[in-house]
């Protein structure tokens, strides 16, 4: 019996080798449009997927892997073919995230996650690389859009700093408060850690009427950091350990460089300082923002035109820090706002390369590192100025409060007046019909000028567009909000909707908390 068995088998096989032989070959192409969807799905399920740097290692085995972060690794794979890149991956279980990639920009942008990890690759003009991070749900959920994106208003406040301690450096602040539809706070950096700046911060959630939870704490959906500078980032860790109870905070977003400076000229412990964040505030969830994607935070996305890691590389550094700005547009129901943080040309050179022009559109721009020039000749500003003309804005916010004696480089004289009839910056949006070059103002005819418009008797319009108070119009009509007066702060209160950007209120800091 077995033997009959044995010959049958065998049999079978011979006359399938013989109808394979003489079969007729499919000389034709296959067609790859005829594949299904299912087709092109990996076949191993994303929690049986290998670690990203077993993935790598196949790819390229001398690729170096930097920590870019604590929890955050990059890998440069720019001599890799891009297709061959992504199928690495995706034929060994990783499935696509439902990211929100950004329209108008010349990057490419896939998300993908295994067991445990997402991945996001993303080729540039410049370069080709791989972030690994820790996979969460609860962070990849902002993504992808809710169910209050592209609706309602909003309101935006430019809140000037209290520099109370901050008399020896030349350091100007910068804090922008989002309250959304939903009653909710988005906070863009919020500037030094003092005393008077945190109880300021604080009083402006409550005359803000920020939304609280059943518990009376406010509700702070999202917590985002320019660069860590701290000037920018300080006053958060002074509100956590002082009114941390008082707050509920979602998320933070931020990409600061690992400490001590290993990716860029910083001595600045950003460990400590997330250390500090989960300390202060148990539970926040932790965002690395990444180029080409769109986060959703109620009806308030943000857009991530250029971030940081697109300019890291294992055998360099960044010497200007304030290039690991981020460069992001908000965007509420179609009013978009450009904040660009303190950025260098470097920055804006690598974002205005690997984006459209129309993808920096906006009503509204935040001016630039206070208005002070960046890391290039104050007459090298190429990029800068592109994106800035790109945006259209008619409407700009200058991060900027009163100057420091002794301190050259501060205050508004410098920034108006010196840079003003630079061809760099503040040329954009001075009223240069005043006097032609800087050097026809001088620092005495300036006070002169500030005194009598405070004392109402000055006969004199503007100084270069500048009322005197906060608030600068161009030759090209392009209104501008300084953050603060000759000697305290400002603040300005605009609406964001479908409508556009308005002004509602413009006063000093103390008043509106009157």
């Amino acid at each position: 019996m077995k033997k009959t068995l044995a010959f049958l088998l065998c049999l079978l096989m011979v006359v399938s080798i013989l109808t394979a032989c003489n079969s007729t070959p499919d000389t034709e192409p296959q067609d790859s449009t005829e594949l299904t969807e299912s087709d092109t799905q990996p076949t191993i399920p994303p929690e049986q997927a290998p670690p990203p740097e077993q993935v790598i290692e196949g790819l390229a085995p001398d690729a170096v892997i930097m920590e870019i972060g604590t929890a955050t690794k990059q890998v440069l794979l720019t001599d890799l073919d891009w297709t061959d890149i992504q199928n690495a991956f995706t034929s060994v279980g990783y499935a696509d995230v439902n990211a929100t990639l950004l329209e108008d920009t010349k990057l490419e942008t896939r998300v993908l996650y295994g067991k445990d990890v997402m991945v996001t690759l993303q080729k540039a003009q410049e370069r080709t690389y791989a972030i690994l991070e820790p996979y969460n749900e609860s962070i990849l959920s902002v993504l992808t859009p809710n169910e209050q994106t592209g609706t309602g208003e909003a309101t935006l406040a430019q809140i000037g700093i209290a520099r109370i301690d901050e008399d020896d450096n030349p350091l100007n602040g910068m804090s922008y408060m989002f309250k959304l539809s939903d009653g909710s706070a988005v906070v863009i950096d919020g500037g030094f850690n003092n005393k008077k700046n945190r109880q300021n911060l604080m009083n402006v959630l409550e005359k803000y009427d920020i939304a609280k939870t059943e518990d009376g704490k406010y509700c702070i959906t999202a917590w985002i950091f320019s660069h860590g500078h701290k000037d920018h980032r300080a006053a958060f860790t002074g509100i956590g350990k002082n009114f941390g109870d008082q707050i509920s905070l979602k998320y933070t977003m931020f990409s600061f460089p690992p400490s001590p400076g290993t990716l860029t000229a910083s001595t600045f412990d950003s460990v400590n300082f997330e250390n500090k964040m989960y300390e202060y505030f148990p539970g926040v969830q932790h965002i690395v923002p990444h180029a080409g994607l769109a986060y959703h935070f109620g009806n308030l996305t943000v857009e991530v035109l250029y971030a940081p890691e697109m300019m890291y590389a294992p055998d360099q550094t960044i010497g200007y820090y304030n290039d690991t700005s981020l460069i992001m547009i908000a965007d509420c129901a179609g009013a978009r706002t450009l904040f660009m943080g303190d950025a260098g040309e470097a920055a804006a050179t690598l974002s205005w390369n690997n984006n459209e022009k129309a993808a920096f559109k906006a009503d509204m721009l935040q001016i630039t590192h206070h208005g002070f020039n960046t890391a290039e000749s104050q007459h090298k500003w190429k990029n800068i100025k592109q994106i800035y003309v790109a945006t259209g804005a008619e409407l700009a916010l200058l991060p900027i409060t009163d100057r420091l004696q002794g301190d050259e480089r501060n205050g508004r004289y410098t920034v108006i007046v010196g840079h003003g009839g630079a061809n760099y910056q503040m040329s954009m949006f001075v009223n240069k019909r005043d006097k032609p070059t800087s050097a026809s103002v001088t620092q005495d005819l300036y006070n002169e000028f500030v005194a009598q418009v405070a004392e109402g008797t000055n006969t004199y319009p503007t100084l270069f567009g500048y009322d005197g108070i906060n608030k600068i119009v161009s030759d090209k009509g392009i209104v501008t909000y300084i953050a603060g007066n000759e000697t305290e702060p400002m603040i300005t209160l605009f609406s964001l909707s479908s409508q556009g950007v308005s002004m509602i209120d413009n006063q000093t800091l103390a008043e509106w908390l009157d």
